[in-house]
């Protein structure tokens, strides 16, 4: 019997194929809603298995809808490389101009990303990190030329409103990592 199940097993797992980018999408968020830190080295490695297997999709041409496009770059803009988030970037545009709605704020995440791995002020205020020193969630430092129209454009809030979230995350008990309190 054992000898018949793995076999099974594994036509069952070619039949099927990999998740669809809307189930990779929601594992990705149950990832995140499950650990104490989303950046622990066992979430991390998941999340980077996902972005390298959907850009390998996408390149594959198997990625074609505005939703798929979408639930794709929704998990891209975590990718942990700015390859990947070039990639992202494209597919949040390619999803915009197909017709799905809010698809660009995506694009604003990687390219928030992308400025604070080279080094440089975000150009949207989308990222903000805990500081164990001061015991405090903060937006990282902004580009002051990027306008609140610009975020406006790609479905992000003003900068007020962005650092008024930071302030909130503050105030809520359980929105710093182990160990900080």
């Amino acid at each position: 019997m054992r000898r018949h199940l793995i076999p099974l097993l594994g036509l069952l797992l070619v039949a099927c194929g990999s998740p669809s980018p809307k189930q990779t999408y929601r594992s990705t968020q149950r990832d995140l809603s499950r650990s104490s830190n989303a950046f622990d080295a066992d979430t991390q490695e998941r999340i980077t298995d996902r972005v390298a297997r959907l850009c390998e999709e996408y390149r594959a041409g198997k990625i074609q809808t505005a939703e798929d496009l979408h639930y794709t770059d929704a998990v891209l803009w975590r990718a942990q490389d700015v390859e990947s988030l070039d990639l992202g970037i494209v597919i949040a545009h390619l999803a915009d101009q197909k017709g799905h709605p809010n698809s660009l704020k995506y694009a604003a995440y990687a390219t928030d990303r992308q400025c604070l791995m080279r080094g440089k002020p975000q150009r949207y205020g989308t990222q903000m990190a805990y500081s164990l020193v001061n015991d405090r969630w903060s937006l990282y430092a902004t580009n002051p030329i990027t306008t609140d129209q610009e975020r406006a454009k790609m479905g992000i809030p003003p900068l007020a409103d962005l650092q008024a979230r930071a302030d909130r995350k503050n105030a809520e008990p359980n929105t710093l990592p182990l160990g900080s309190r």
